[in-house]
């Protein structure tokens, strides 16, 4: 019998991790959740954390329960949707730009919802974080460009 990783959210925001049967399942006996869909997220985040533009569901890190994970939980659950994302899309998760030349490693960034602006302590009064969305997928560089590269 399959297994899924459930979270529990209590309301003081703590989250408790336990492992539970798998009891969702339609009247066919198949499952209702489309791994594919939920990009290899588990369930529970995909279903807190998702949002809908233009018809494509990308996941989005500005909600209460993303803000909730550790910021390793985050990182862990941002690799597993950006792989999942480009098998699902048939997308490669690293390219080599220009590699006759400067040999760029190029890493895929899958659209997305954030908060995007300064930390409290770190602002002016009048900035305040908003939210971005990318909705499009796009690469970017692994690392700094050389000087190397750069005169390539």
């Amino acid at each position: 019998m399959k297994v899924l990783i459930c979270l529990l959210f209590t309301f003081f925001g703590h989250i408790g991790i336990t492992v539970c049967q798998d009891a969702i399942a339609s009247s066919n006996n198949k499952p209702i959740l489309d791994w594919e869909a939920a990009y290899g997220l588990p369930y529970a985040i995909w279903d807190a954390c998702k949002y809908e533009y233009n018809g494509e569901w990308m996941l989005d890190m500005s909600t209460i329960t993303w803000q909730s994970l550790s910021w390793q939980d985050q990182g862990k659950y941002a690799r597993v949707y950006q792989v999942g994302y480009a098998k699902a899309k048939k997308l490669k998760l690293e390219i080599i730009a220009d590699p006759d030349r400067a040999n760029i490693a190029m890493l895929l960034i899958p659209p997305g919802r954030f908060i995007m602006g300064s930390i409290e302590n770190d602002r002016e009064p009048e900035e305040k974080p908003g939210i971005a969305v990318v909705t499009k997928p796009y690469y970017l560089g692994k690392t700094e460009v050389t000087q190397s590269q750069w005169q390539a």
